[in-house]
């Protein structure tokens, strides 16, 4: 799962490298493009290590390449995409819930008594 994971971030880092020469306002389809491919690798890395913020930046990043893949302008790109996005909001959908479960499995205590301190590892620390 290593080896997949660095790979998708190999991908994730390329992809963001890319979007250096392949901006906005030089060759909007492309960038969307680019966007489109930047999120997928995301998307698969958020859900590979379970990853919220990864999920979220994919989201967003798919959010971004609808800027320029409109419905008008790239019809088969927005479907595509639009498509993504929503495989993408049901990816950070699920996460939620599943991490919304581990809590009530296992919720968080606070301890009730304070905590007595060792007398003798008090004395080292103030000693040293």
């Amino acid at each position: 799962m290593e080896g997949s994971a660095g790979r998708l971030q190999e991908a994730v880092d390329t992809y963001k490298q890319a979007l250096l020469e392949r901006t906005r306002e030089r060759v909007p389809l492309d960038w969307a493009t680019t966007m489109n491919n930047l999120a997928s690798a995301l998307l698969w890395l958020g859900r590979m290590e379970g990853s919220v913020s990864i999920l979220e930046e994919a989201v967003g990043t798919y959010q971004q390449a609808l800027i320029e893949y409109t419905q008008d302008r790239a019809p088969m790109d927005w479907v595509g995409t639009m498509d993504n996005l929503n495989q993408a909001q049901e990816a950070l959908n699920d996460m939620g819930k599943k991490l919304e479960s581990q809590e009530k499995d296992n919720p968080i205590t606070l301890q009730e008594e304070p905590i007595q301190h060792d007398d003798d590892a008090e004395e080292l620390t103030t000693s040293q």
